[in-house]
C-alpha cells in the first residue's frame, strides 16, 4: 500500500490531482468519508505541486509521477512539519495507520529483524538503527510509530545478548506498550540454552512477557532429546520423555502467553544420532512435545494453539 501525503490545508475542498486517482490516502478515506461529494467537487487546484504533496521515499514506484529533482524533499521531517500540520489532531488509530503503511511501503516487514546485528554495531538498545525515519520526526512519533513497528515486525532473537537488547529496547518504550505489542518472534538456538537454576531460560522469560504474543518459532536439535551425549561409559544413549525436556528446558513457563495462536518446531535431525536409536524415535519425541504443548494450553488456559513441526534434515 502507498501512502500519499498531501496539504491538510487543502482537505476537504481539494480533489485527488490528475494522475494520482489510483492511490487514495488512507486518512482521506477514514477522517473524511462523510465529505466524498465535497471533495470530488470542482474546488480544487488544478496541478499537484510538490510542496502541498511531498512525496515519502518508495512512493515513486508506486505512482505514475514524475521524478522528483530535489531529494531534500524526500525527508520525513520536512512532510511533518510542511504538510502534517494538523497530522497530529487525527485520532491515534488512524496515525497508527498511516505509520504502518508508510513502514510497508519502506519495506521494513518484509524480512525477520536480526536483533545481534544491534549487539555488533554497538548501539545503544533506547536508540536502534532499525526503526524507521518516520520514528524520529518527533518525540510524539517515535512513541507511536515505535509501537507500530513492534506490532508488526518479526524479530529474531539467537543469543543472550539479543536477547538483553530487545529486553532493554522494549523497556525504553514508555507505559509498557513494548511488551504488550510484541507479536512474533523467532528463536533460532532455543535449543542451546536449557532452563536450568544455573541458566535460566532468558527466551521464555521474554515470552512470558510480550503479553500478546501471537506467533513463536522454536527451533529444536534432536541433541537435547537424548541422554548421554558425548560418553557412553554409563551405557548405550536413551531417549528423554516429554516430562523430562519440559523439565529440562522449563517449558512449563510457555503457558503464560495467552495470546498465542501458532508455535512452529523447526526440527533439526543428526543422521549419527538418530542411527543410535530406532528409526524416528527422535523426531517422533519432538511431535509427542509439540501435541502435549498443544493439549496443555487447552487444558490449562481453554486456548486453542496450533503446533506444525517440520524437519530441515
Amino acid at each position: 500500500m502507498g501512502v500519499t501525503v498531501i496539504s491538510l490545508d487543502q482537505i476537504p475542498r481539494c480533489k485527488v490531482a490528475p494522475g494520482l486517482q489510483r492511490v487514495t490516502p488512507i486518512f482521506l478515506q477514514e477522517v473524511y468519508r462523510r465529505d466524498q461529494q465535497a471533495i470530488l467537487q470542482d474546488k480544487r487546484p488544478d496541478i499537484t505541486s510538490m510542496e502541498d504533496f511531498p512525496w515519502l521515499r518508495g512512493s515513486l514506484k508506486i505512482l505514475d509521477a514524475p521524478v522528483v529533482q530535489d531529494h531534500s524533499r524526500l525527508t520525513y521531517a520536512k512532510i511533518h512539519t510542511h504538510g502534517f500540520k494538523r497530522f497530529q489532531r487525527l485520532p491515534l488509530e488512524l496515525r497508527e495507520m498511516i505509520y504502518e503503511a508508510a513502514m510497508w511501503d519502506d519495506g521494513h516487514f518484509e524480512v525477520p529483524l536480526r536483533v545481534i546485528t544491534q549487539v555488533y554495531e554497538n548501539r545503544k538498545p533506547a536508540f536502534p538503527s532499525f526503526l524507521p525515519a518516520i520514528c524520529r520526526v518527533s518525540k510524539q512519533c517515535r512513541i507511536e510509530a515505535t509501537v507500530v513497528y513492534v506490532r508488526n515486525a518479526t524479530f529474531i532473537v539467537n543469543r543472550k545478548e539479543a536477547n538483553e537488547f530487545l529486553t532493554a529496547f522494549l523497556e525504553s518504550i514508555p507505559h509498557g506498550k513494548g511488551f504488550r505489542n510484541m507479536k512474533q518472534i523467532m528463536l533460532p538456538s532455543f535449543h542451546m540454552f536449557p532452563g536450568t537454576s544455573m541458566a535460566p531460560m532468558m527466551d521464555l522469560d521474554l515470552m512470558a512477557r510480550c503479553t500478546s504474543l501471537h506467533t513463536l518459532k522454536v527451533t529444536m536439535h534432536v541433541s537435547p532429546l537424548w541422554w548421554g551425549r558425548g560418553c557412553f561409559d554409563e551405557g548405550p544413549p536413551t531417549c528423554k520423555t516429554v516430562d523430562e525436556i519440559v523439565a529440562f528446558f522449563g517449558l512449563e513457563k510457555i503457558f503464560e502467553c495467552r495470546k498465542l495462536r501458532d508455535i512452529y518446531w523447526d526440527g533439526i535431525g543428526h543422521w549419527g544420532m538418530e542411527d543410535y536409536f530406532q528409526r524416528g524415535a527422535l523426531r517422533s519425541l519432538l511431535h509427542q512435545l509439540a501435541s502435549w504443548v498443544e493439549a496443555e494450553f487447552l487444558r490449562r488456559n481453554d486456548q486453542k494453539v496450533k503446533n506444525v513441526v517440520k524437519w530441515r534434515f
